[in-house]
């Protein structure tokens, strides 16, 4: 089954909702830094969101569903 979760502007850059956004964020980083073999940094907010850095990409924000 595949997904679709839109991705918009917010105060952390491009973020995406979740329901489990900790869980959400580290399926992010297992599925490209690790297959790419480059470097990350994860941030946890005090809003309880994520922000993933990726070397070479655009940094994600994952929140939770509202």
């Amino acid at each position: 089954m595949i997904t679709f979760h839109t991705i918009y502007k917010g105060k952390h850059g491009d973020t995406t909702c979740h329901d489990n956004p900790k869980r959400a964020a580290y399926n992010y980083i297992y599925k490209c830094a690790t297959s790419l073999g480059v470097n990350y940094r994860l941030t946890c907010h005090a809003d309880g969101s994520y922000t993933v850095y990726i070397d070479g990409l655009a940094p994600a924000t994952f929140e939770q569903t509202q």
